[in-house]
């Protein structure tokens, strides 16, 4: 198959979790936390506390919610492989260089 460059939308970054939780983010399985779009700070790291005391019955502990509060990073993206069409394995790379670059997109990250 060979790559078409795509856009993801906010659709591709939500997560359905079961009937009654749905969260506007993924986790990677390195435990980092991708929203797509510039998100409000301490409205996606509410929704992370939610998200880890629902999914893992862990929380993030209120001593350490300004040092993760200050861990969201506003940045861009672009698919670097894979369509969500036919490829659930896409991959993107993400950093300041893809600002500019046609077919980014805006992304919030927690590197956790």
């Amino acid at each position: 198959m060979t790559f078409t460059s795509w856009i993801p939308s906010h659709e591709d970054f939500e997560l359905r979790w079961d009937a009654d939780h749905y969260f506007h983010f993924f986790e990677s399985e390195d435990g980092d936390i991708f929203a797509y779009g510039h998100k409000d700070p301490q409205n996606l790291v509410d929704e992370v506390r939610t998200y880890d005391t629902v999914c893992s019955g862990q929380d993030i502990d209120e001593d350490n919610y300004d040092e993760v509060l200050s861990q969201v990073v506003h940045t861009w993206a672009k698919v670097e492989s894979g369509n969500i069409e036919f490829d659930d394995d896409w991959k993107f790379g993400y950093g300041d260089k893809y600002r500019d670059v046609e077919g980014s997109f805006p992304l919030t990250v927690i590197r956790r």
